[in-house]
């Protein structure tokens, strides 16, 4: 089934980038600000070009300056079907040759790597074209994907396929780009959604953990949790839910780590609610946009003081998150119960999040928001830094 080709690999057609939620040249989101050139990138390239040329596919990282150890560009050779990273000067002399030619040469904007997928005309490079954003968790950005582009290793059309096999590769991509761009699958540059968002503040709070001199009983774990983040993302991603594990492996498996993009499957929704709202002279329960019923509800009455000002939290986050196993993954018909190792079919894990933002604490000399709780409801930092 389409499920099994892209989870145990495969994707469609094309999209495009564009209209209310196309990024203007100049702006830089926080997950394209880039670490030391000392430092190797722990997430995936947030800002890439792709470049279509008659022997390769090029992809560029944009967000990163030239001479990190992650600037190589990422090329595929389509006669050999290799894939091998390749200098920034000369990746950049190739692309100049072919936009003079102004022959077979494309170039647009993409997102992400899927992975490599595998039809009847042969190997296939799935990228997000287009993307929806979801919301912030955790200092993360948290995407929606919309637009798949499908790009052939051969640059031959139809690769050699019958007439028979050309209708059925192109039904494969319609029904694998519909699927794909159906809104059901999310990801995050530097945020770990394959796992309950508590993880990643357990991990955000070693390194405070550890300046502060934890004891010996707790060293171990904060010294664990420290090893953890000095992984790749896709290293930390819990494999049951890493819906594109297949089609990433010929990227995991080359140690390119910078390309490899974890996607779920399932249904992601942020609300935020306002101090304005935490405090308003209105019903518990009744907040804007939650709707909820108001006639035996109490309410606050107006100029109540309920905390103190450095204990006041300033926003809140509630967040829903429903994860797809891909182990078991089918139409119900054919996936029912479990297997010889307990995986059931179509198994969801769902999470429900409350996060609230409080001011740093006094005399902490620090800046922005704190996180006072998520899941577990013990304040922590953001993770915003893992986004460098």
């Amino acid at each position: 089934g389409i499920g099994s080709l892209i989870a145990g690999a495969a994707v469609g057609g094309s999209g495009s980038a564009g209209g209310a939620n196309s990024r203007t040249a100049g702006e830089l989101p926080p997950e394209e600000v880039y670490p030391s050139p000392s430092v190797r990138l722990l997430r995936p390239h947030a800002n890439i070009q792709l470049h279509v040329t008659h022997a390769n596919i090029l992809l560029q990282p944009c967000d990163a300056p030239d001479g990190h150890p992650d600037s190589a560009w990422l090329c595929v050779e389509r006669a050999s079907a290799q894939i091998r990273l390749l200098d920034a000067g000369s990746a950049r002399e190739e692309v100049a040759r072919a936009a003079a030619a102004a022959k077979d040469y494309s170039t647009q904007r993409v997102y992400g790597v899927v992975g490599v997928l595998k039809l009847l005309a042969g190997p296939y490079l799935a990228l997000i074209s287009a993307v929806e954003p979801v919301g912030r968790v955790l200092g993360c950005a948290v995407l929606q994907v919309v637009g798949v582009l499908l790009v052939p290793f051969t640059a031959a059309d139809g690769g050699g396929l019958s007439a028979e096999q050309a209708r059925s590769e192109r039904q494969y991509v319609a029904e694998l780009q519909a699927w794909l761009q159906s809104g059901a699958f999310f990801f995050s540059y530097c945020l770990d959604l394959t796992r309950p968002l508590q993880d990643s503040l357990t991990q955000a709070r070693a390194p405070s953990r550890a300046r502060r001199g934890s004891g010996p009983a707790q060293s171990g774990g904060v010294a664990e949790e420290r090893e953890i983040r000095a992984q790749p993302l896709w290293k930390r991603a819990d494999h049951r839910f890493f819906f594109n594990w297949h089609a990433s492996r010929e990227l995991t498996g080359a140690g390119l780590h910078a390309w490899a993009l974890p996607l779920i499957q399932g249904y992601i929704q942020v609300e935020r609610i306002s101090e304005a709202q935490l405090y308003a002279s209105t019903p518990i329960g009744n907040f804007a946009g939650f709707g909820g019923n108001s006639s035996n509800a109490s309410s606050i009455p107006t100029g109540t003081k309920v905390v103190e000002d450095d204990e006041r939290v300033r926003v809140c986050q509630l967040v829903l998150i429903a994860r797809r196993s891909r182990l078991r993954a089918g139409q119900r018909f054919h996936t029912r119960g479990a297997d010889g190792r307990g995986h059931v079919g179509n198994f969801v894990e769902s999470e429900q999040a409350l996060i609230a933002l409080r001011p740093p604490a006094r005399g902490s000399g620090g800046a922005g928001e704190e996180a006072g709780g998520a899941a577990g409801g013990r304040g922590a930092r953001g993770c915003a830094g893992e986004c460098a």
